[in-house]
């Protein structure tokens, strides 16, 4: 698997303005009844770990930032920079941006990670950036779309502000949420 973490990617003074922009009273979150699901997904997505005790679902909060039907959407530009500087970094040229989607965990007493999935049931790459320190790792399984019968834990990905990891987005993975902090906000990237 093709895995890059990169912890000090980006100046102190640019993280910190986008924890700014996503933890702000004024940032507009929507709710999700499960954190997985808007809607129902692609047939055979939802109930293929259902009865695996590993994992479970909670609610959290979400803000779809591109594409949005809404034009200059709130956190495009400091997500948008986010992005060109940890690829410019790593030599990445995607050939198209799919989505960003800025997603927000609250504190919950059950640590365990929310049932995997894939954001895309096609080939693309997928990239996490943590927005704040926090707790609630990410897990990426060893299985990908749309095997996922006997999957195991392939890495955990623990929230660090200023952390990002660029993976195969085909492989199943999850997030958890915090347990010792507030929240855990992260931006997900999609791209071919």
């Amino acid at each position: 698997m093709t895995l890059i973490q990169d912890d000090d990617f980006l100046p102190a003074d640019v993280a910190d303005e986008v924890e700014r922009v996503f933890l702000s009273t004024k940032y507009a979150w929507n709710y999700y009844a499960n954190v997985n699901y808007s809607s129902p997904p692609p047939d055979g997505l939802p109930g293929i770990f259902q009865n695996d005790g590993r994992f479970g679902d909670s609610f959290g909060f979400a803000s779809l930032i591109f594409p949005s039907p809404q034009p200059n959407a709130p956190g495009f530009d400091p997500a948008r920079r986010v992005l060109e500087i940890f690829l410019s970094r790593h030599g990445v040229m995607p050939q198209q941006l799919l989505r960003i989607k800025a997603n927000l965990l609250t504190r919950h007493d059950q640590p365990k990670p929310f049932t995997p999935h894939v954001d895309m049931p096609r080939k693309h790459w997928a990239m996490i950036y943590y927005v704040n320190d926090s707790d609630g790792d990410t897990v990426l399984l060893d299985k990908t779309y749309p095997e996922w019968a006997n999957s195991s834990e392939l890495k955990r990905i623990a929230p660090k502000k200023g952390r990002a990891v660029l993976f195969d987005g085909s492989h199943y993975h999850c997030g958890t949420a915090p347990t010792f902090h507030d929240v855990r906000v992260v931006l997900n990237y999609n791209f071919v």
